[in-house]
């Protein structure tokens, strides 16, 4: 399915959810003003991105669905509307909403993300991989894995948070 919206900005090969859910951001975000169809042309390839990496590693891509309908296309938004400098999340596991945090923080053009999970180690499909493992290296320079109690690492955390997950 392709799906073309104003302007001629055109996604194709989509599934039916997936383009629901573009559409559902691309409604909202052109009526609050938030952001340009480059950015729904980068959630559509950041989603496209972590599909081909589960099939790739997992022979499935289950997680793509949670990842373009769920809290991470709208944190995306959130990063790219109030550019915030200092983001921590809690919980890294395969690195879905870590990838889009980063996405977006590489589109404002600053921003550093913390990510503290208490395992560096998760498991998918009965395979271990290293937490984050969605995250490609071109958006590492931005993050500081840190694996830890949160309630050690946030005390540890001396900078102004300005987002957190």
């Amino acid at each position: 399915m392709d799906i073309t919206f104003k302007n001629n900005v055109k996604i194709e090969n989509t599934t039916p959810g997936m383009a629901w859910s573009l559409i559902t951001y691309y409604y909202w975000a052109g009526k609050l003003h938030l952001f340009s169809d480059e950015d729904i042309m980068d959630l559509a390839s950041t989603g496209s991105e972590i599909s081909k990496k589960l099939v790739e590693n997992l022979g499935t891509n289950t997680g793509y669905f949670r990842s373009i309908q769920g809290k991470d296309a709208l944190l995306y938004m959130l990063i790219r509307t109030y550019r915030p400098e200092i983001c921590v999340e809690t919980g890294i596991s395969a690195g879905f909403s870590t990838y889009y945090i980063l996405k977006a923080l590489e589109k404002n053009g600053s921003g550093t993300l913390i990510s503290i999970d208490i395992k560096d180690e998760v498991t998918m499909a009965n395979k271990k991989f290293m937490a984050g493992w969605l995250v490609p290296d071109n958006l590492k320079n931005r993050w500081q894995k840190v694996i830890e109690s949160s309630d050690i690492a946030l005390t540890a955390i001396s900078l102004k948070i300005d987002f957190c997950s």
